[in-house]
């Protein structure tokens, strides 16, 4: 049990090196992320978890916190991460060409059924992606004049979601 334990352990830490977001390694829980910028609003709470160059998309994951009363179907086209978009170390904005929520089993879906303290991964790709691309800054302008900020990662396995 001790080997499988350290295994485990050794290769998240190779994953968070090499730039493999939580959501990427596997199916886990959003309540197992690590964040690199977050803000709240309206009762929500919006984290960045990793960002990674796929080569033609720069793909972002985040997670999606209820912290307020509501008890409600969320789809995703009808809410204010539909219209974010990403701007580089250069000044670039990049737009968004693909969004979805994430489920527990790493499958991507158009809607969620979210009540207070549910967490869902959300995951973004965005437009024109270059190897020399190294941060990021993720603006929504729909839902909220903040911004969250990370790092972005050459190379990754494909996203969860991709893998259905």
């Amino acid at each position: 049990m001790r080997r499988l334990t350290i295994g485990a352990g050794l290769f998240l830490i190779w994953a968070s090196l090499v730039g493999y977001s939580w959501a990427q390694t596997g199916c886990i829980s959003p309540d197992a992320a690590v964040l690199d910028s977050s803000f709240t609003w309206a009762g929500y709470t919006l984290g960045l978890n990793a960002c990674v160059n796929k080569g033609e998309t720069i793909e972002c994951s985040f997670v999606w916190t209820i912290d307020n009363d509501t008890d409600r179907e969320w789809v995703y086209k009808s809410t204010g991460f539909i219209s974010s978009k990403l701007i580089d170390n250069f000044s670039i904005e990049h737009p968004q060409i693909r969004g979805y929520f994430e489920n527990g089993r790493c499958q991507s879906q158009d809607a969620v059924n979210l009540t207070k303290g549910d967490k869902v991964w959300i995951v973004q790709e965005f437009s024109g992606a270059k190897d020399d691309i190294t941060r990021a800054r993720i603006v929504f302008p729909a839902i909220y004049s903040d911004v969250l900020n990370g790092p972005v990662r050459n190379g990754g396995l494909p996203g969860a979601a991709s893998q259905k």
